[in-house]
């Protein structure tokens, strides 16, 4: 019994890293990393100048945060519920860094963050509620 859910976990990593809406959400989130991050990419001239020009040149970094949104969606409408939940952990780990090491303003970071992960769970539940619709 064990073998064979072995081998139906193998065919879902399998057929899940084969999926090439897997590998848009991981660039976007890639991405958004670096955006989120610029200035801990201050050596590294071309991360630092990807995120400061993506950026906009924000300090308070509410749009990045917002812009998360965009992978969660995403993998919520191509990946599934399980995907979109997964991406929503995935970012909101990305997130938690910034908020308690980085931010100076910790509290309004956390707030904000606490609103994006509110947010990308809403959108979760929706595309869960319309796929079963």
């Amino acid at each position: 019994m064990a073998k064979g859910a072995s081998g139906k976990i193998t065919y879902f990593i399998t057929r899940m890293l084969r999926n090439p809406h897997l590998w848009v959400v991981a660039v976007i989130v890639m991405l958004l990393v670096v955006i989120h991050y610029h200035e801990v990419f201050a050596d590294v001239w071309v991360l630092e100048w990807i995120g400061s020009i993506l950026g906009f040149g924000l300090a308070r970094h509410t749009l990045e945060r917002i812009l998360f949104l965009i992978p969660v969606t995403y993998g919520a409408a191509k990946l599934g519920t399980g995907g979109g939940a997964s991406i929503l952990v995935l970012v909101a780990v990305a997130m938690l860094p910034r908020i308690f090491l980085i931010s100076p303003e910790p509290r309004e970071a956390l707030f904000e963050t606490g609103g994006v992960i509110f947010t990308g769970l809403l959108i979760v539940l929706l595309f869960d509620f319309l796929q079963k619709a």
